[in-house]
C-alpha cells in the first residue's frame, strides 16, 4: 500500500446528486494500493419509486477491494441528514484516522460533511476540498427560481433561510482546507473572487468525467430499470429532464415551455426522473392544459449504473438548470448521444459548443428553451449530428480517467508534502 486516505462521500449509492456520481466515478479509477475509506450514509429517498434497496455488502461490491465503505448514518430525505452526518464524522474520523493514519482528508463542497470537525479542531490531518458550487450561487439559483416558499423544497428552503449560518460554515471550511480543486474555470474564478484569502493558493481546474463505457448509447433499453411504462409510446419526440425536483434545476421554466413546444411538435412526449415532491410541477402542468398524455413523472431511478438506459430513450436532454458548476449528469446526456438543451450559465459553456453538440439557452428564459427543443426536434440531421458530436466531446477531454488522473496527482502532492514535513 502507497498510503491511505479518507473520503467524505455522504451521497454516494443509491447516487442522490452530481457529487455522488462524482464519487463513484472516481473512486473504481483509483490504483489498487492505494487503500481509501469513505464515510458515507445508507439512504432511501421515501416516497420515490424504486427506491433502493441494496444491503451495506451489495453496495460495498460494487467497488474494488481497496475501496473500504464506513456506513456512518442513515439518511430518508436529501438536505437535513447532512447535520447527522456530520455528527457521525466528527465522531467517527478521528477513530479511523487514529487507526488507519490517513494521509489526507478528501470532502466534497458545498456538503461540509467536516464542519464540525474544524469548529472543535479534531482534525490536523490536511484535508483536500473538491469545490462543486458556492452558497452563494445556490442561493442566487433559488432567488431567480421565483418558486413560491410553500412549494421549495428541504435543501431550497434551507439555503434560503439558513444563508449567514451557511456562509460561515463555508468561509471555514476553505479556510482549513490544505489545498482546493475547482470543477471547472467558471468555480475557480468565483472563489477567488468571493474569497480573498484564497488568492494566495494555486487551485487546478479538474473537469467532472465520467464512464464513457458505460454511458453509452442503448439502442435496446430496459424500461423497467428506469421506472418507465410499458405502454409508453416511444416512438414519439421524447424530451428528458433528470436531477432533484428542486427550483435551482429550473424545472420550472421546462414546464413553462411544454405548451409552445407541442403547439410545434404535437406528439413530443416529456420525461421527468428524480426525487422530489412532482405534485406542484404536475398541477403547473394541468394550469397550462397540458394533458397528461404529454408527460411522465418517473421518480428516482434507483439504480446509477441503469441511467444510460434512460439517456438512450431521449430524442432531446433539456438542462434548464439555474446555477450549476459543472454538472456531471449534463456530460452523462451527452455521453449517450442525446442533444442537449442546456442553459448558460457557470461551466456549462465549457462543454457545450452551439450547433455543434448542443444549444445554450438564457437562464429562466421558458421561450429560448422551448426554440432550443423545437430546432432539435423538428432538425433530425442536427439532432443526430449533434448527438455524435456529443459523445465525442466526452471521450476527448471529459472521461473519468482523465479526472481520475489529474486528481492522482493532486493526492501525490499531497502526501508528499505529509511525509517530507
Amino acid at each position: 500500500m502507497v498510503f491511505s486516505f479518507c473520503m467524505l462521500a455522504p451521497d454516494l449509492i443509491p447516487v442522490w446528486s452530481g457529487i455522488g456520481s462524482y464519487a463513484f466515478s472516481l473512486l473504481n479509477r483509483l490504483p489498487d494500493d492505494i487503500e481509501v475509506h469513505v464515510l458515507t450514509t445508507r439512504r432511501k429517498i421515501s416516497g420515490s419509486k424504486g427506491a433502493s434497496d441494496l444491503s451495506d455488502q451489495q453496495i460495498q461490491n460494487l467497488f474494488s477491494p481497496n475501496i473500504k465503505l464506513h456506513f456512518l448514518s442513515s439518511a430518508e430525505n436529501t438536505f437535513s441528514y447532512h447535520l447527522k452526518f456530520q455528527f457521525a464524522c466528527l465522531r467517527e474520523l478521528p477513530k479511523l484516522n487514529k487507526k488507519h493514519n490517513f494521509a489526507f482528508v478528501h470532502s466534497n463542497f458545498p456538503l461540509m460533511s467536516e464542519i464540525f470537525l474544524h469548529l472543535l479542531r479534531r482534525q490536523k490531518t490536511p484535508f483536500l476540498s473538491t469545490i462543486h458550487t458556492t452558497i452563494e450561487g445556490q442561493h442566487e439559483a433559488v432567488k431567480i427560481s421565483q418558486k413560491p416558499i410553500l412549494n421549495m423544497e428541504q435543501s431550497d428552503l434551507g439555503n434560503l433561510f439558513l444563508l449567514p449560518a451557511l456562509h460561515l460554515a463555508e468561509n471555514i471550511c476553505l479556510k482549513n482546507s490544505t489545498k482546493l480543486i475547482a470543477t471547472s474555470s467558471y468555480i475557480r474564478s468565483e472563489l477567488l473572487s468571493h474569497f480573498p484569502f484564497l488568492r494566495q493558493h494555486e487551485i487546478p481546474v479538474i473537469h467532472n468525467g465520467i464512464d464513457d463505457k458505460l454511458f453509452s448509447k442503448k439502442e435496446t433499453p430496459n424500461l423497467k430499470l428506469v421506472n418507465v411504462e410499458e405502454d409508453i409510446d416511444l416512438n414519439r419526440s421524447v424530451v428528458l429532464f433528470t436531477g432533484r425536483l428542486v427550483a435551482s434545476k429550473g424545472i420550472n421554466v421546462l414546464i413553462q415551455a411544454i405548451p409552445s413546444v407541442l403547439k410545434e411538435v404535437s406528439d413530443a412526449l416529456f420525461l421527468f426522473a428524480g426525487g422530489g415532491n412532482s405534485a406542484d410541477y404536475i398541477n403547473l402542468l394541468q394550469r397550462k392544459n397540458v394533458s397528461d398524455e404529454s408527460y411522465r413523472f418517473l421518480g428516482y431511478v434507483p439504480d446509477y449504473l441503469n441511467m444510460p438506459d434512460l439517456y438512450s430513450l431521449a430524442d432531446v436532454y433539456v438542462m434548464p438548470t439555474l446555477y450549476e458548476s459543472f454538472p456531471l449528469r449534463l456530460l452523462e446526456s451527452l455521453a449517450c448521444e442525446n442533444a442537449v438543451v442546456a442553459s448558460n450559465v457557470c461551466g456549462v459553456p465549457e462543454v457545450i459548443k452551439p450547433m455543434e453538440n448542443g444549444i445554450l439557452v438564457p437562464p429562466g428564459k421558458p421561450d429560448a428553451v422551448a426554440d432550443g427543443i423545437i430546432t432539435f426536434l423538428q432538425d433530425d440531421k442536427l439532432r443526430l449530428s449533434a448527438g455524435k458530436n456529443a459523445r465525442q466531446t466526452i471521450r476527448d477531454g471529459f472521461s473519468a480517467d482523465v479526472m481520475a488522473s489529474k486528481t492522482l496527482a493532486v493526492y501525490e502532492q499531497l502526501f508528499s508534502l505529509g511525509a517530507n514535513s
